[in-house]
């Protein structure tokens, strides 16, 4: 799964940064309209510096209006991501109790199985042991060996 992207949840201070900025520039929008009050009433030249303050006072304003924007789309993202992460860890939890339950299982399974001990003729098992009984009870015959010129590879029958 893709990880989201880079929101302001890995880096906390962002909006800390984006909120001194906009301190900053509201700071210089004062100080800038001040000047232009007391300026206002000079010759052409104020004027004309007006003009360029003022096209400065609207650069910031939008800056500013920008920054706030990055601010809420920073917020709606880390929302987001904590979303993302509540469901992915949800889904780690779900596989974890998921693997919890195939061990147990496995475990079960393993302690019904029979397991057979070192020598090879001896064989322990969970199970109860057959019971033996003749042939004659069980209706059955016992196999008997075939005659020597009773084969098939030698009567040449497929």
């Amino acid at each position: 799964m893709a990880s989201p992207p880079l929101t302001f949840a890995q880096n906390p201070h962002i909006i800390q940064v984006c909120a001194a900025v906009i301190g900053q520039y509201s700071a210089q929008i004062g100080q800038l309209r001040s000047y232009l009050d007391s300026q206002a009433r000079g010759n052409d030249q104020l004027r004309l510096e007006n003009q360029a303050l003022r096209g400065t006072i609207s650069q910031l304003h939008n800056d500013i209006q920008q920054l706030r924007s990055r601010i809420f789309d920073y917020e709606r993202d880390a929302q987001q991501a904590s979303v993302w992460n509540r469901t992915q860890q949800q889904i780690i939890d779900a596989q974890r109790q998921l693997v919890a339950s195939l061990e147990h299982d496995l475990a079960e399974a393993r302690s019904d199985t029979p397991t057979q001990t070192s020598t090879s003729t001896q064989t322990e098992s969970n199970y109860a042991p057959a019971v033996e009984q003749p042939y004659s009870e069980l209706g059955l015959e016992p196999v008997k060996e075939a005659a020597e010129g009773n084969r098939w590879e030698e009567s040449g029958e497929s």
